[in-house]
C-alpha cells in the first residue's frame, strides 16, 4: 500500500467512526429521553392504578360481607374468614393485607396485617346519624396505601373493610419497569448499531473503497474492469462516470486499433509498417484496455454484507432462549419412557441434533447454489417452524416445528460462514470470521433479555410470530443487499468421511480436547443455560423479563472477555491452559448455586459460565490448530477442523438430557450442581492429559502408509 493510499485509508476510517459516534451520540439522547419519559409516564400512572385496582377488589370483598349481613349473621360471627381473605390475597400479589374493623374502630379480623399498623387504622368518616360515607377514604402508611369501604346493613355503620396495596410492590414493579426500560435501551442501541455498521458498510465504506482501488488500477494504466454500481447517490453516480468513462477509452483503443489496421495495409514502405506496428504495441504494453461492453465486473460482494441478515436471524433465534422450557412444560404430554424433565429437554435435543444432521448437507448445497440463495431457501423451513410453534396444541408437533426451524438455523449458519469466506481472502479471513462471531455474539445479547419482555407482555406464542418477522426481515436484506452471482474460483467443500474421523479418533491430542473439553463446553451451555437456567430461575419467583435480563449476562461476559483472554493467551502460548481453566470456571459457577440456592448465586453462576466459555473456546480452536498442523500434509487442516465441530455438538446434543437425567433426581440446585461437577471432572482430565508428551509426531495416515 502506497504512502497516499494509506493516508486515504486512514481519513477514510477516521470519517466513519466519526460518523458513526455522532449517531451514537444522537440516539443514546434521544433513546434516553424517551426512557426518562416513559418512566416517569409509568410511575406516574402506576399508583392510581392500583388504588383502582383495590377498590375493585374491596367493593367485591364488602359486598360478599354485606351480604352475609343482610343474611342475619352479625359481623363478629362470621366464620372462615382467615381462608376467604388469605385467598383474595393469594390471588392477589399486589395486596399486603386484607382487615375488618367494627363500627368503633377494634379489629374483628385481619390477614397479613402488619404490626405496625393494628392501631392506625380507622373505619371511614361517618355522617349524620351513624350512616358511612360510600366514597372509600385512602390513606398513605409508612408499608401500604390504605383504602377504608364502609360496612352498612340497612344504611347504617356496622364496620369497615381495609385493603391495604403493599408500598414495596409499588416499588418492585417501578423498578421492574425501570429494568425494562434499560434493557430496551441497551438493546435498540445494540440493534441500531448493528444496522448503522451494516449501512454504512454497503452504503459508504465499501463502496469508497471500490472507487479508491480502482482509481488506483486506472492510474496503473489497466482499463480491463468496471464497477457496476448500481446506487443513485453520490458515490454511485461517481462510479457510473468512471464506467463510462472506462468503456470509452476501451471504445478509443478499438477505433486506434482498427484504423492503425487500415493505415497498416495501405503503406508500402516498410519502415512506415514498422512504426505503425511498434507504436500500437507500445501503448498495449503500457496500458490493458479490454473490448467495449466485454469489461470484467469488479466483484462487489464484502463479508460486512452478511452482518446485518445474520444478525437479524440470530436475534429471531434468540428470543425464545430464556423461555422455551417453560412453553414447553405448559405443552407437557407423558412420553412413554422418558420424565417430565427429559420431555422438556426434548426441544432443544432434537433441536441441535437437526442442526448437527443438516450441517454436511448445506455446506454442499451452499457451494452448489450460493450463499445467498441457499439463505433465501432455508428462511422458508424457519418461518414454517415458528408459524408451527405458535400454533403448537402439544409436544409431538411443536418437535416437529423445532426441528424445521433447525434446518433453517443450520443451512444459515453453514451460507453465512460460505459467504464470509467466499468474499475474504486469507489475510484477512480472521477478520471476516470476527464478522461471524460478533453477529451471533450481539444477537445472544438482545435476543433473551427482549424476548422475555416480549414473552411477558404478550405471552409465548405471539413471540414466535415476533422471530417471524425477524427471520423474514433477514431474508429481505439478503434478498436487496446480497450479489446473486453463485461462487466462482472456490474450492468445492467435501463432506467429511468417517475413514477420516476414524483415524484423528486414534490421536490421543485430539481425542482429549473433543473428549474433556470441547463436548463437556457444549454440554454445560445447553444444558445449564439453555435448560436448566429459564426453569430454576422462574421457581425462585423471578419475572420472565428477570430471567432474560439475567441470561443476557453470559454474552455480555463473553463478549466483552473473549478478546482479552485470547490476546492473553498468544502472548503466553499457554493457550492449553485457558481452555482447562476456562472449563474449571464454569463449572465451579454451577457449584455456587448448591451452596446458595437463589437468583444471586444464578447470576454468578451464568457469569461465570460467560468467563469460562470466553476462556475456553478460543483457545479451543488454537489447541485444534496445533493438532492440524501434523495432518496439514495427510488429512488437511480442513478436515480436522471439521471433525471437531461435527463432534463437539455431541454436546449440545446431550445437554439438555444430561441436565434433565440429574434434574428427575435432584432439585434444580443439585442438577446444576451436578452439571457443573461434571464439567469440572472433565477439564481436570483435559489438563492432566496435557502432561503427556506433546512433542511433534508423524501423523496415524502417514504412519501406515
Amino acid at each position: 500500500m502506497t504512502p497516499a493510499s494509506a493516508t486515504a485509508t486512514r481519513l477514510q476510517g477516521n470519517l466513519l467512526w466519526r460518523l458513526v459516534i455522532m449517531c451514537i451520540a444522537v440516539l443514546l439522547l434521544a433513546q434516553g429521553a424517551v426512557s426518562w419519559y416513559a418512566l416517569r409516564a409509568f410511575e406516574t400512572e402506576l399508583a392510581p392504578q392500583l388504588h383502582r385496582k383495590a377498590e375493585v377488589v374491596g367493593r367485591a370483598v364488602a359486598a360478599q360481607i354485606e351480604e352475609a349481613l343482610q343474611l342475619g349473621i352479625p359481623l363478629d360471627r362470621l366464620v372462615g374468614m382467615d381462608g376467604f381473605l388469605g385467598d383474595i390475597i393469594a390471588d392477589n400479589t399486589d395486596i399486603l393485607y386484607l382487615a375488618v374493623l367494627d363500627r368503633h374502630g377494634r379489629i374483628l379480623f385481619a390477614k397479613n396485617l402488619p404490626e405496625d399498623l393494628a392501631g392506625s387504622l380507622a373505619p371511614p368518616p361517618s355522617s349524620e346519624g351513624g350512616s358511612l360515607d360510600p366514597t372509600p377514604a385512602l390513606v398513605e402508611h409508612a408499608s401500604a396505601f390504605d383504602t377504608a369501604f364502609p360496612l352498612a346493613l340497612a344504611g347504617l355503620a356496622v364496620g369497615s373493610l381495609h385493603v391495604g396495596v403493599d408500598k414495596a410492590f409499588v416499588r418492585g414493579e417501578l423498578d421492574e419497569i425501570l429494568h425494562d426500560v434499560l434493557t430496551v435501551l441497551v438493546v435498540s442501541l445494540l440493534v441500531t448499531l448493528e444496522l448503522l455498521l451494516f449501512f454504512v458498510a454497503v452504503h459508504i465504506s465499501a463502496p469508497m473503497r471500490m472507487v479508491r482501488d480502482m482509481l488506483a488500477r486506472l492510474a496503473s494504466g489497466d482499463f480491463t474492469r468496471v464497477l457496476t454500481m448500481r446506487s443513485g447517490d453520490e458515490i454511485g453516480r461517481f462510479g457510473q462516470s468512471v464506467d463510462r468513462l472506462i468503456r470509452r477509452l476501451n471504445e478509443r483503443f478499438l477505433d486506434l486499433r482498427q484504423d492503425a489496421h487500415e493505415a497498416r495495409a495501405g503503406q508500402i514502405d516498410k519502415g512506415l509498417v514498422s512504426r505503425i506496428d511498434a507504436s500500437v504495441a507500445n501503448l498495449a504494453r503500457r496500458f490493458r484496455f479490454a473490448e467495449p461492453e466485454a469489461e470484467e465486473c469488479v466483484d462487489a460482494r464484502f463479508g460486512m454484507q452478511i452482518r446485518a441478515p445474520l444478525f437479524l436471524f440470530m436475534f429471531s433465534e434468540e428470543l425464545s432462549r430464556s423461555f422455551l422450557p417453560l412453553f414447553v412444560r405448559d405443552l407437557y404430554q407423558p412420553i412413554p419412557g422418558l420424565s417430565v424433565a427429559m420431555v422438556v429437554g426434548l426441544p432443544i435435543t432434537v433441536f441441535m441434533a437437526t442442526v448437527a444432521l443438516i450441517t454436511p448437507f448445506a455446506g454442499v448445497l451452499t457451494d452448489r447454489l450460493g450463499a445467498r440463495r441457499v439463505f433465501l431457501l432455508a428462511i422458508l423451513p424457519v418461518m414454517a417452524g415458528y408459524i408451527g410453534a405458535c400454533f403448537a396444541y402439544g409436544i409431538y408437533d411443536f418437535l416437529l416445528w423445532r426441528a424445521l426451524s433447525a434446518v433453517g438455523y443450520g443451512m444459515i449458519f453453514i451460507a453465512s460462514q460460505a459467504y464470509i469466506a467466499q468474499t475474504t481472502s486469507s489475510g484477512s479471513r480472521a477478520q471476516g470470521m470476527a464478522i461471524f462471531v460478533g453477529a451471533v455474539a450481539a444477537a445472544g445479547i438482545c435476543g433473551p433479555s427482549i424476548g422475555a419482555i416480549i414473552a411477558d407482555r404478550i405471552g409465548y406464542r405471539l413471540t414466535f410470530l415476533v422471530s417471524l418477522s425477524l427471520a423474514v426481515a433477514a431474508a429481505w436484506i439478503v434478498y436487496a443487499a446480497l450479489d446473486d452471482r453463485p461462487p466462482t474460483g472456490q474450492r468445492q467443500a467435501r463432506r467429511l468421511r468417517a475413514r477420516e474421523v476414524g483415524i484423528l479418533l486414534r490421536d490421543f491430542r485430539f481425542v482429549a480436547i473433543v473428549l474433556f473439553a470441547a463436548i463437556p463446553g457444549k454440554l454445560i451451555l445447553a444444558g445449564f443455560l439453555f435448560y436448566l437456567a429459564p426453569l430454576y430461575l422462574f421457581e425462585l419467583h423471578n419475572s420472565q423479563p428477570a430471567i432474560g435480563r439475567i441470561m443476557m449476562t453470559y454474552g455480555i461476559a463473553t463478549v466483552v472477555l473473549a478478546p482479552l483472554i485470547a490476546r492473553w493467551a498468544d502472548r503466553s502460548g499457554r493457550h492449553a491452559v485457558f481452555v482447562a481453566i476456562g472449563g474449571i470456571v464454569s463449572g465451579l459457577g454451577c457449584l455456587l448455586v448448591l451452596w446458595r440456592p437463589d437468583s444471586l448465586s444464578m447470576l454468578v453462576a451464568i457469569v461465570g459460565l460467560g468467563i469460562g466459555q470466553a476462556a475456553a473456546l478460543p483457545n479451543q480452536l488454537a489447541v485444534i490448530h496445533d493438532i492440524a498442523i501434523d495432518y496439514e500434509s495427510s488429512l488437511g487442516s480442513a478436515t480436522v477442523l471439521a471433525a471437531y465441530r461435527l463432534l463437539e455438538r455431541i454436546g449440545t446434543v446431550i445437554g439438555p438430557l444430561v441436565a434433565a437425567f440429574f434434574l428427575g433426581r435432584f432439585d434444580y440446585a443439585h442438577a446444576a450442581a451436578a452439571t457443573g461437577a461434571l464439567v469440572v471432572v472433565c477439564s481436570l482430565a483435559f489438563a492432566l492429559s496435557r502432561l503427556r508428551s506433546t512433542a511433534p509426531r508423524q501423523p496415524l495416515m502417514d504412519r501406515t502408509t
